[in-house]
């Protein structure tokens, strides 16, 4: 059997030189006598595999098991790769002088081997778009401010298979949609095809994220991370299961990722995050070479670069760089170094993420909001944008196909990522079948599409806060995804989301009756926020899916009845009980992703809105103390108002922003659960003003993100959910014609 992680061929560069004839690698093309041919990508991945058994036999079986991995060939397949190389490299059957087959053996490449330097390739001059102001159009000034970026290991997977949790309280509130009519209904509910078969091109220990395709979609550059996340490298290889070889090598302490290859093949464009909190934007050669920084970072962790067809301009979000700009995009002059603001329509609270040139250059496509997102378009040249989506969801990339036509994106979906094609002709949206998959990239001139695949599993614990050196118990551990538990007042009932059952759902026990645990029919739960509790514990709050949309439910445990609650504004996010059982808080999105607090009277029919407050991600009731607690969408800190939503002001810095989950009410005060990835300490337990990096780490258990909490006050008791045996590796894949 081949070995697959010791026999296949390290590439050293693009050239490869196979008696007398000249291989290029990214090109797939065979040069004898001037004459070039350009074979498969299988063909090429053979004749690699060969090289690297070069005078040794390798059997037929060895090559179909690693060039068609994790697929069923036929023979004829190897047979024609044969073919191809042979007709390429003009070989002769009988007397070969390449190619030798074996009987009942394989085959064995006879000719000698040698790898070459890479040559420059001429530039493309294509010509730039004007990046000018369009008629009538000014720009749009942003003040909404959010955290600045932090290492791109704070993201990671973690952030693809907690699709809901990672970015539940960086929502966005928009006063108005700017948007113009799209002359066709914007996309919503996908169609689903059966699952689709890809290859998983990388394996090797700690994650390797963000990949990017050569134009011709041969080759795959990628950033891979070390186990601990403290450092990562950018990787080439060829779209298959080969070893890669290192592009750069970053001192220690110093992460280079974000790869985005040029649009002629010659450079990669990439952020090198440190040491400490330094940021640079480098471009390097594809064939290798030392990289030079062309500018400071102007962006946040969870965007990325777009290069212009012309290879000379690069556009991004501006995130934190310059007061009034946060979230607008910018184009970079790559030979000037200068940043200008893209001309387009935007409000002041949009956060627009994530932009990506059309092949032909005309249009930009972008994330509109870190959550509740949806995926517009604009010209290149600026104006009004449009929106193209209608899925209120977090997103996880997108890249263009090469015609322009259509856009592959990865979106969450029930506690998990789907890959997705949307038509612009007609805003049709199409799963293609590749569960847990984010940021996809597809060639500018092939169809040939990259992405990340992974899997995070969470647990739950449970943490005796009495005791400063108790170690966590496991509550109800299983093989999935368990998270959002939340512990009821009494502290007997624990309700949770997990899919452990194969499909995500809302599940419950009795902490004292292990067999009571069983799953509560009748929903698909968000995991943004836990179950609300009532007062007494009868019943519980829950958001859930209802098809395209989001619908509040509320509970009874024991009895496992659900009802949908006729919440009369907006799509619910989370909701709470207040003492008067005859009034609702429900936090909703009210449009285009704006954010908003309503107090009901649900005694009459429709529900009354009593009072409303905007921009508030996530509310709790302090019934003690007569109060309602919140926080804000882009801004760290924490308010308060009565429960008649009156008499609102800030008591808090704290927690910065999407923290809200991890906030405790205590008879003492306010207490925050927090983590510090710098130092891989999990869990932090402390008063919410205590300052953070003083505060002893906590045995939290084995994993290395938390996400939310939920205490047993009376008790002191802490219930949350930690990630586990997280992996990323780099998957790849023909895009499918349509």
């Amino acid at each position: 059997m081949l070995n697959q992680h010791r026999n296949l061929v390290v590439p050293e560069s693009d050239t490869l030189r196979v008696g007398e004839c000249l291989v290029d690698v990214p090109l797939r093309e065979i040069a004898c006598d001037g004459d070039a041919r350009r074979v498969t990508v299988k063909a090429m991945q053979v004749l690699l595999v060969l090289v690297a058994h070069a005078g040794k036999v390798v059997s037929r079986e060895a090559l179909l098991e690693w060039v068609w991995a994790d697929t069923l060939p036929t023979d004829d397949v190897l047979t024609q790769a044969i073919t191809q190389l042979r007709k390429a490299f003009a070989d002769d059957r009988e007397a070969p002088r390449y190619l030798e087959t074996i009987a009942k053996g394989g085959y064995r490449l006879v000719a000698t081997v040698a790898w070459l330097p890479s040559t420059a390739v001429p530039a493309v001059d294509a010509g730039v778009v004007a990046i000018e102001p369009a008629a009538g159009e000014a720009v749009a000034e942003s003040s909404a401010r959010i955290a600045s970026a932090s290492p791109a290991y704070r993201i990671g997977w973690t952030l693809l298979a907690l699709a809901a949790v990672a970015g539940v309280g960086w929502y966005v509130a928009k006063p108005r949609t700017l948007a113009a009519p799209a002359v066709v209904p914007v996309a919503a509910a996908p169609a689903t095809v059966a699952a689709a078969t890809f290859q998983r091109i990388t394996s090797a220990p700690g994650s390797e994220m963000w990949p990017s395709l050569s134009p011709d979609g041969a080759q795959v550059v990628y950033s891979a991370w070390t186990p601990d996340g403290d450092e990562g490298a950018l990787m080439v290889q060829i779209t298959a299961p080969v070893p890669p070889r290192a592009l750069t090598t970053p001192p220690k302490g110093v992460m280079d990722t974000m790869p985005a290859w040029s649009p002629n093949g010659r450079e990669i464009v990439f952020e090198r995050l440190g040491p400490g909190e330094r940021c640079g934007l480098y471009l390097i050669p594809a064939s290798g070479g030392e990289p030079r920084q062309v500018s400071d970072c102007r962006r946040s962790e969870l965007g990325q670069y777009g290069w212009h067809p012309d290879g000379r301009h690069l556009i991004a979000s501006e995130l934190g760089a310059v007061a009034g700009d946060d979230g607008a995009l910018h184009v970079l002059d790559l030979a000037t170094g200068a940043w200008t603001p893209l001309p387009y329509r935007k409000a002041a609270s949009d956060m627009d993420l994530a932009p990506a040139y059309s092949p032909d250059g005309k249009w930009i496509a972008f994330r509109r909001n870190i959550s509740l997102s949806d995926l517009w378009r604009v010209p290149a040249t600026g104006g009004v944008p449009e929106r193209l989506t209608d899925l209120r969801t977090n997103f996880f990339g997108h890249a263009w196909a090469p015609d322009g036509r259509s856009l592959v994106l990865s979106r969450y979906q029930d506690a998990g990522l789907q890959l997705s094609r949307l038509q612009l002709a007609d805003r049709s949206l199409r799963d293609l079948g590749v569960a847990n998959a984010a940021w996809p990239a597809i060639a500018t001139r092939a169809p040939s599409m990259a992405f990340v695949v992974g899997n995070t599993l969470a647990a739950m614990y449970r943490l005796d806060l009495t005791k400063p050196d108790a170690r966590p118990e496991p509550v109800f551990p299983s093989t999935g995804l368990d998270l959002m538990p939340s512990i009821a007042p009494d502290g007997t009932q624990l309700a949770w989301m997990s899919n452990r059952s194969g499909r995500l759902g809302l599940w419950w026990a009795r902490l004292d009756q292990p067999n009571s645990l069983r799953l509560i029919d009748g929903l698909v739960p968000m995991p943004r926020y836990g179950a609300a509790w009532a007062a007494d514990g009868s019943r519980m709050l829950v958001v859930g899916r209802d098809g395209t949309h989001l619908a509040l439910y509320e509970v009874h445990p024991d009895s496992g009845r659900v009802q949908r609650l006729p919440v009369p504004d907006g799509e619910p996010v989370q909701a709470e009980y207040l003492p008067d059982a005859n009034r609702l808080l429900v936090v909703a999105e009210r449009g285009a992703g704006r954010l908003g607090l309503t107090l009901y009277d649900r005694a009459r029919t429709p529900w009354v809105p009593l009072a409303r407050l905007d921009d508030v991600a996530m509310a709790r009731v302090d019934a003690g103390a007569r109060r309602i607690l919140f926080t804000r969408p882009t801004s760290p800190g924490l308010w308060q108002a009565g429960l008649d939503l009156r008499g609102v002001r800030r008591i808090s810095e704290q927690p910065e922003v999407g923290g809200g989950r991890r906030l405790a009410l205590l008879a003492d005060g306010l207490w925050l659960a927090d983590g510090d990835s710098h130092v891989h300490c999990a869990l932090r337990w402390a008063p919410l003003e205590a300052p953070r990096a003083a505060l002893p780490c906590r045995q939290a258990g084995d994993g290395a993100m938390l996400s939310a909490v939920s205490l047993d006050a009376p008790r002191r008791q802490l219930y949350y959910a930690l990630e586990r045996d997280q992996s990323a590796d780099i998957g790849w894949m023909p895009l499918p014609a349509r």
